[in-house]
């Protein structure tokens, strides 16, 4: 897939670049649906059978791989 010019330099500094070269990602369609269930969004928290998870900011740049500067 061919990014447009003035996206590139965005997709490259925030490192996603690798998602734009993805030709086909396979969705679990019940996972999805199951997660939005599940998600309360007044609170930002998860609720799955065990308890509740919410993420940290901390959590979300180490399973996303973001680089934070600053």
């Amino acid at each position: 897939m061919k990014l447009h010019e003035q996206v590139q330099p965005y997709v490259f500094h925030t490192s996603f670049l690798y998602v734009s070269c993805l030709k086909h990602i396979k969705l679990d369609q019940d996972l999805i649906h199951i997660l939005i269930e599940r998600w309360r969004r007044e609170t930002q928290t998860l609720y799955p059978r065990y308890g509740e998870m919410t993420s940290t900011l901390q959590e979300m740049i180490i399973l996303l791989r973001l680089p934070i500067d600053g």
